[in-house]
């Protein structure tokens, strides 16, 4: 499958093998949080006042120990960050969310391959499973920084 995703700053939408949407919601949120490289950092520039974040008990994730966050804001589910001790990458988020029709449903979603682009690690490896609905895998092929995009793309969305 072959998807693009698009945000400028206030709307978002995706074209992808069924055509082009405009992203809203838990959608549009995710896609404001995976514009930023370093996911604290979208939390903290994101976040409506109220953002909190509390280390708890470390963990291994893979056999390697993880530093535990929980990432708090005040309109959103809390989210469990793992970060790997030695390389200080996230490796694993958590969280419960509420799916329309579907009802509460946990996402685990793990990232790995890191790469450097542009003088930062990206990962290029996303695995994420919605317990009991689905599990998706994306591998970044390319990635590309500071490219040219034109304007018109977000007014035909």
């Amino acid at each position: 499958i072959e998807q693009t995703k698009g945000w400028d700053g206030t709307r978002g939408w995706e074209l992808g093998p069924t055509g082009a949407r405009t992203l809203e919601g838990f959608e549009l949120n995710v896609m404001k949080v995976q514009s930023f490289v370093n996911p604290f950092v979208a939390q903290r520039a994101l976040a409506p006042p109220g953002l909190r974040v509390e280390r708890i008990d470390d963990a291994h994730v893979n056999g390697r120990p993880h530093y535990v966050l929980i990432v708090r804001t005040a309109d959103g589910p809390p989210a469990t960050m793992f970060i790997d001790r030695e390389t200080k990458l996230v490796t694993r988020s958590t969280l419960t969310i509420q799916m329309p029709n579907v009802g509460e449903a946990s996402i685990v979603t793990d990232v790995g391959n890191y790469k450097l682009v542009a003088g930062v690690r990206v990962s290029t490896t996303m695995t994420q499973v919605a317990e009991g609905i689905a599990t998706t895998n994306v591998i970044i092929d390319d990635t590309s920084v500071n490219t040219a995009v034109d304007a018109s793309i977000f007014a035909s969305r």
